[in-house]
Formats: C-alpha cells, sequence, structure tokens
C-alpha cells in the first residue's frame, strides 16, 4: 500500500501528516490518515528545528515513504537552497531536497505554502477559480483554477500589496501601509494587546467579538479594513469566484471571514461582481492538505489487470482481439515517475517576512 508524508514548515512549528491508501482524487484525507503530529521550534536554530522535525516524522513511523511534499514559506533557489527566510534565519543555506532525500530516500515535492493551501480548497469546491489568502506569521496568497495541477497555481506575495502608501506604520519590508502591517496574526495580537491591556490570544480575541467587547472591535477593524480593500482589488484583478481566507488567524477567529466580505462589498465598484469569501475548508491545515494532495498524485497509477478488466480483455471485448495480447504490447510499467522532484523554483521565490512588532504599537488607523 502507498505512503505518502506531508510537512508544513512554519515559523513557529511544523505539522507533519503521514498518509496511507488511495490516491489525489480519492476523497477525502482525513480518511486515510494514519497520524498526524504538530511540533513547535524550541530554540533559534537550525539544527535544533531540523532534529525536532525529524524526530516528529520517526514518531509517525515515517520510514520510506512513496513520496515527500513540504509546504515551505522561505525563499530557495534553483537547486532548493534556502536563501532566505526571515523568522528563521538559521536556516539560510540548508540544501532542503538534499536533507529530506537523506532521510527519507525519495526526492521531495517542495511547494509554497500558499499555493498548496489554495491547491487544496480549489480540489474541494466546485468552484471556477479562488484565491487563497493565509493570515499567518505574514501573509501569504496563492491564485487557482479548477483542475489545475499544484505546478500551475501561482503564489504571491499578497501580504506586499499596499493598501495605505500614505500610511505612517512601516511593514517589516521597510514599506509603508503593506496588507501585512495590518492583517497578520502577529500584528493583530499586538493591537489587541495594546487595547486590552495584556496579551491575547486568537481564541481570547474570538470571544472578546461574540461578546461585543470594544478592544477585540477596535483591534480587528484596521485588518477588516485592509483585507476588504484586498479583496475589492482581487475582484477587479483576478475576478475570482472564491476569496477563502485561512491560516492561524482566519481559522481562529471565525467572525473576520463576514466583517472582511461585508467590507469589501462596500469596496466594490457598482455592478462588479463580488467573490464569495468564505472561511478556508481546511483551516489552518490547508496547507498540509495541499501538500498531501500533491505528493499523493506524484504516486504511480496501479497497473489494470487484463483478466479482470471487460474493457481490455481479449476474451471479453472483441474490439480488442488478438492485437491486445501483452506480448504483443509488453508488460505495463508500475515504476514510479521521475516527477517526484523538487519543484523549479525561481532563483527568489516568494518571500515572506517574519511580521515582528513592536512591544507597544502605536494605534493603527483604519485605511479608508
Amino acid at each position: 500500500m502507498s505512503s505518502v508524508l506531508a510537512i508544513d514548515v512554519g515559523g513557529t512549528k511544523a505539522a507533519v501528516r503521514a498518509v496511507t491508501g488511495g490516491t489525489a482524487t480519492s476523497g477525502a484525507a482525513a480518511e486515510r490518515i494514519v497520524a498526524e503530529r504538530t511540533v513547535r521550534w524550541e530554540d533559534g536554530t537550525a539544527a535544533g528545528d531540523l532534529r525536532r522535525l525529524r524526530e516528529a516524522a520517526a514518531g509517525l513511523g515515517a520510514g520510506r515513504p512513496d513520496a515527500v511534499a513540504v509546504a515551505f514559506p522561505g525563499t530557495l533557489d534553483a537547486a532548493g537552497v534556502v536563501t532566505r527566510w526571515p523568522t528563521r534565519p538559521s536556516w539560510r543555506g540548508i540544501d532542503l531536497p538534499g536533507l529530506l532525500r537523506e532521510w527519507f530516500g525519495v526526492r521531495p515535492l517542495i511547494g509554497d505554502d500558499a499555493a498548496f493551501a489554495a491547491y487544496a480548497e480549489t480540489h474541494a469546491r466546485d468552484v471556477p477559480t479562488l484565491f487563497y489568502l493565509g493570515l499567518g506569521t505574514g501573509v501569504g496568497g496563492a491564485y487557482a483554477r479548477r483542475g489545475d495541477p499544484p505546478e500551475r497555481v501561482t503564489p504571491c506575495e499578497a501580504g506586499h500589496v499596499v493598501v495605505r502608501p500614505d500610511a505612517p506604520e512601516r511593514c517589516d519590508c521597510g514599506r509603508h501601509g503593506c496588507l501585512q502591517a495590518y492583517a497578520s496574526g502577529p500584528r493583530v495580537l499586538a493591537e489587541a494587546r495594546w487595547r486590552r491591556g495584556r496579551p491575547v490570544t486568537p481564541s481570547e480575541l474570538a470571544a472578546g467579538l461574540r461578546a461585543g467587547h470594544r478592544w477585540a472591535h477596535a483591534a480587528l477593524d484596521p485588518a477588516v479594513a485592509a483585507l476588504g480593500l484586498t479583496v475589492a482589488d482581487l475582484a477587479e484583478l483576478l475576478a475570482p469566484a472564491v476569496v477563502a481566507i485561512g491560516g492561524g488567524l482566519g481559522a481562529g477567529v471565525p467572525a473576520l471571514t463576514d466583517r472582511v466580505r461585508a467590507e469589501a462589498a462596500r469596496r466594490l465598484r457598482a455592478g462588479t461582481p463580488a467573490p464569495d469569501v468564505r472561511p478556508a475548508r481546511f483551516g489552518a491545515r490547508a496547507s498540509l492538505e495541499g501538500a498531501v494532495l500533491a505528493a499523493t498524485r506524484t504516486l504511480p497509477v496501479p497497473a489494470t489487470n487484463p483478466a479482470t478488466n471487460p474493457a481490455t480483455n481479449p476474451a471479453t471485448d472483441p474490439a480488442t482481439g488478438p492485437a491486445a495480447d501483452p506480448a504483443a504490447t509488453g508488460p505495463t510499467s508500475t515504476t514510479r515517475p521521475a516527477s517526484i522532484t523538487e519543484p523549479a523554483p525561481t532563483t527568489e521565490r516568494k518571500q515572506r517576512h517574519d511580521g515582528r512588532q513592536p512591544a507597544r504599537p502605536a494605534p493603527l488607523a483604519v485605511p479608508r
């Protein structure tokens, strides 16, 4: 039975999932999950991170999987070496494909985390086009069309779309007014902390919104305004049928999606079709789900037994006749295709900044 290993590497943690059986189109991955584990990075060293990651995979019994896929937020060169990752700078110089192949014995498929998430969300929905917004340590984005394979999904730096060029707030990229300066998880929680006077978790923020607390609504207002403007611009540029909002903040604060939908509708020009703004179906696990699907897609298709398939059995299909003799066509190959390779990323793949914020941020003006 085939097995795949999927890894979602994040700025503060990594999730690992081992799956057996089925194919990429055989149903929900939840029906095929063998095991899953999340590990948090304990220190700032790549050696420590990688040790934790390998231990997590070993704990799932992932010795020699048939395929491995990794959702990764940093910047890789054409060979797959990490060239930039502000959240975990010690990873710079790591040959990620080489290391994973040494661990697991197969060449890994490494993809952008937002692109894998968009692939999973599109795969799970009967929609022609979808744009994914992942609100986590940074803000990721990717555009996908129905039927596109993972390599055709287009990732982008959604977090660095400028929503307010004259803003005093500076993004960690150095520019002013980026979406990420308003809508990343750390930014929203820093604003909530400043307004409430103590640290706030996503679940506490969600509870505060449900209870109607002023501090919670004020903390979320800038993100809602910035995201609503971004969705309205996406409607003009790409006209996606669906905008799916995921990531840790998107999944942890359910009220965010409804408010962004309303704000986007307010921002749209008259007559412009509004995208259907929905929470990501797989929540904070969308990138991991996409990695599972992408890895499973590379598995070889099992050979069909002619004796049990009337469509190819000469004894039962007169249309094939003697020409269908296996001796005339040779045996069916079941060798794994050479497509289980790391993708050919551009020299500078999508950069995800770390979203570090001051201990007490200045109040954010709601862009209008």
